[in-house]
């Protein structure tokens, strides 16, 4: 195995063989001139053969000098582009943030949006996984333990057409006729109105799923259904809905964004955690 001492002994050898002057590669290197001289005869020794004949205040390769440079130029340009790729890798790494979004995806993209702007060297990676991140941006039921982070809770209402009649806070029960329009990849907080509904003995099933918000918007407002939804993190209804609030005080939930231990360790990370704070510390009115 090529060690990091082995590395830098083939490149004395090989400035020394270039320059075929011991006070100038010494120079070159940044090197004291009686370091590098100790350096080429342990280099010597260990081969058990002369690299260089002195002439004058020059040195010469032997044939066995020149053979040897032939050999390990290539391959100490081939480690010192290895070695620069690896540098670059590392400052690619560190410029990139991985955030994984369970939940409130469209502020946190808003947010990451905005912070891009200002930030054009930083980039991301976003998952919906949380393995090797740094950032996490994830929701928990009323019953639920939020872990550490910034927490921010919300209500969950129901959306209506303006033109509904009904007013909140209503009941469950008001709404056992309603058709249900849901969002896809929602997951998580169709899970937690399950778990609210079936602690109140109320059971609904989405009878149309978009993957589109204003879709799910334009139908709620069109009258084609209702549907759960949050008081903050998916934004507003429009003019031809309204969120009203429920009687069943438990429909709500927590969205926590929490910097992981790979994240502390990023000043990219740690800046775009700190901003994505505030934008959540705006929209929920706190100082």
């Amino acid at each position: 195995m090529i060690t990091a001492m082995d590395i830098q002994q083939m490149k004395y050898f090989l400035v020394a063989a270039e320059t075929e002057h011991i006070t100038k590669a010494a120079q070159r290197l940044s090197l004291a001139q009686p370091a590098l001289t100790q350096s080429l005869h342990r280099l010597e020794h260990e081969l058990g053969t002369s690299l260089f004949t002195r002439q004058g205040r020059n040195v010469r390769l032997t044939a066995e000098g020149a053979w040897l440079r032939d050999q390990w130029k290539p391959l100490v340009a081939q480690l010192e582009a290895v070695e620069e790729g690896l540098q670059q890798k590392v400052r690619e790494e560190s410029a990139t943030v991985s955030i994984c979004i369970g939940s409130a995806s469209v502020l946190a993209i808003d947010a990451l949006a905005a912070f891009s702007e200002h930030n054009p060297t930083v980039r991301f990676r976003v998952v919906q996984e949380e393995a090797n991140v740094d950032v996490v941006v994830e929701s928990f039921g009323p019953q639920e333990r939020a872990s550490d982070g910034a927490l921010f809770t919300e209500a969950i209402g129901i959306a209506l057409p303006a033109s509904d009649p009904r007013e909140g806070p209503i009941s469950l029960a008001d709404l056992a006729g309603d058709r249900f329009i849901q969002l896809a990849g929602s997951r998580r907080l169709s899970s937690i109105c399950n778990q609210c509904c079936a602690a109140h003995g109320f059971s609904y099933r989405a009878s149309f799923i978009s993957d589109n918000p204003s879709v799910v918007r334009k139908m709620i407002g069109l009258g084609l259904g209702v549907g759960f939804w949050p008081e903050y993190s998916w934004g507003p209804l429009g003019s031809k809905a309204k969120l009203v609030s429920l009687q069943e005080t438990n429909f709500r939930r927590t969205v926590g964004l929490r910097l992981t231990a790979s994240g502390f360790e990023k000043p990219a990370a740690v800046a775009f955690y700190e901003f994505l704070r505030s934008w959540f510390e705006e929209l929920w009115g706190k100082e």
